[in-house]
């Protein structure tokens, strides 16, 4: 969902998504490790809490302006809408469920399409709904990774594996139309 849709005949890789000006809290792993350590260590602050944790503050400009300082490759950002977002995929796929879940009431649906349930998530993120304190974040671990580094450590090149997930492994995840991302 991060990672560039196309790369451009000129090399230029393209980062299209419904974000707006929105923002994405985002962590590597190793401080998702951190963070769980820091619980354990740290039992009678974090019992019963919710630990926002993230590594870095992520906006669409920055992630593109990131990447190409980080590997030297050419990038835009093309803002696109919600419909235009979903538009580039295949539309039997998006049309889905995303699981079967168990109805409360019978007023309730008996599951969400994957749609539905991606419109949802890309406006929290383009919305600022979700926020991170990243003072105390900084505080708590201040070798956290920022957007860079993280770059950096794992040798980000913006080519993306989507075999990697599971879901896709197993051709139950939507599929981008490639005639489509290929005009981004």
């Amino acid at each position: 969902m991060f990672g560039p849709l196309n790369q451009r005949a000129d090399g230029t890789y393209v980062f299209a998504a419904p974000m707006g000006q929105g923002h994405v809290p985002m962590i590597a792993l190793s401080d998702v490790g951190f963070f769980a350590r820091h619980i354990f260590d740290n039992r009678a602050a974090t019992s019963a809490q919710e630990l926002e944790v993230a590594s870095d503050w992520v906006d669409w400009s920055y992630l593109v302006s990131t990447f190409t300082k980080v590997t030297g490759k050419p990038a835009v950002y093309k803002p696109l809408e919600l419909e235009e977002w979903f538009d580039l995929w295949y539309q039997d796929d998006i049309s889905l469920p995303v699981a079967n879940e168990k109805r409360h009431t019978p007023d309730e649906p008996e599951s969400t399409s994957w749609k539905a349930n991606f419109m949802c998530w890309w406006a929290q993120f383009r919305d600022d709904v979700i926020k991170r304190d990243f003072e105390w974040i900084r505080k708590v671990n201040p070798n956290g990774h920022t957007l860079e580094s993280w770059m950096k450590e794992v040798g980000y090149t913006g080519e993306v594996n989507y075999a990697l997930l599971k879901n896709t492994q197993d051709g139950k995840s939507p599929r981008l139309n490639p005639e489509l991302t290929s005009k981004l």
